[in-house]
């Protein structure tokens, strides 16, 4: 198997997320901490489709995009003054996470176990897995440059230097636009590529 990662914050600050990558020949576990969406490349599919292999919709995000939403129906375009009006939910929410039973936030002063989303699969040596969190994600669900499938394939074929230095050319392009709150964030992803044999011979690496 081979890896690739990459992590890059959107200034000189340091990158708060977490990737790693621990494996042997029968079991490779991924570790993505910070809002993950993980996608398999297609080679799952015999007909070239990609799979989401986390398909996880956080509930806050909508209200978060809600409030937005409001605040321009308001006429409220200043980057300053949204993040005024969105910062006491925002807090709001982040209490609300700490203090959540199992949180699905690390949190210094934890009431629970972490509850973390994990999946375990069987897979044919020469598929890709491709792992990332949120702010990489921000290619295919905040700026729609990419379809899922479509972002597995390029980070497959042109590594993820690329598509990260499109992303934060495009954040730095559209600087001040309609995500206030935060107009780019930390951005790490991995790539997980079997060793090149065809599923057919039966060979598989096991993904947790």
């Amino acid at each position: 198997m081979t890896t690739d990662h990459i992590s890059r914050a959107p200034g000189s600050g340091i990158n708060e997320d977490l990737i790693a990558v621990f494996g042997n020949d029968a079991q490779v576990d991924l570790l993505v901490l910070d809002g993950a969406t993980s996608v398999a490349d297609d080679d799952i599919h015999a007909d070239g489709a990609a799979l989401d292999l986390d398909p996880y919709v956080n509930p806050h995000e909508g209200v978060l995009r809600e409030a937005i939403a409001h605040l321009g129906l308001e006429g409220v375009s200043d980057p300053a003054l949204r993040r005024a009006r969105l910062l006491p939910m925002l807090r709001a929410r982040r209490e609300f996470q700490h203090g959540a039973s199992q949180p699905d936030v690390l949190c210094l002063a934890p009431r629970g176990p972490f509850k973390a989303r994990a999946a375990a699969l069987r897979l044919p040596r020469d598929a890709a897995v491709l792992a990332m969190t949120d702010g990489f994600y921000r290619l295919v669900d905040s700026y729609g440059l990419y379809t899922i499938g479509e972002l597995a394939r390029q980070c497959r074929s042109r590594g993820l230097a690329a598509p990260m230095d499109e992303l934060r050319a495009f954040e730095a392009a559209r600087a001040g636009g309609a995500l206030a709150v935060k107009s780019a964030d930390d951005a790490s992803a991995l790539l997980w590529t079997g060793v090149g044999r065809h599923a057919s011979e039966g060979n598989t690496n096991e993904i947790v």
